[in-house]
């Protein structure tokens, strides 16, 4: 597992490691009520990246970007599996 401190290189690791292994990825964001810490967190079979949110309040708006573009970057690699599947078996 690596921990970054810093949100720009976790953003990019995480939206590269989505890119290049979308069937295998997946985020999940955190909140730990007793620390009162908000993690987000990227994994595939391989790769673990997580970053801890200082003040969520304040990076908000950098977390909701990050996932709206991990969503479009998967959902994506899910329509192109289907119409895949739908060539193939038209064929």
């Amino acid at each position: 597992m690596v921990k970054f401190r810093d949100w720009d290189e976790f953003s990019i690791k995480g939206w590269e490691l989505a890119t290049n292994n979308p069937e295998s990825t997946r985020w999940l964001l955190k909140w730990n009520s007793h620390r009162g810490e908000f993690k987000v967190k990227v994994t595939s079979a391989k790769q673990t990246y997580t970053y801890s949110l200082s003040n969520f309040e304040a990076e908000f708006n950098k977390v909701k970007q990050f996932s709206l573009t991990m969503t479009r970057l998967l959902s994506h690699s899910e329509e192109s599996k289907k119409t895949k599947k739908k060539q193939r078996s038209r064929q």
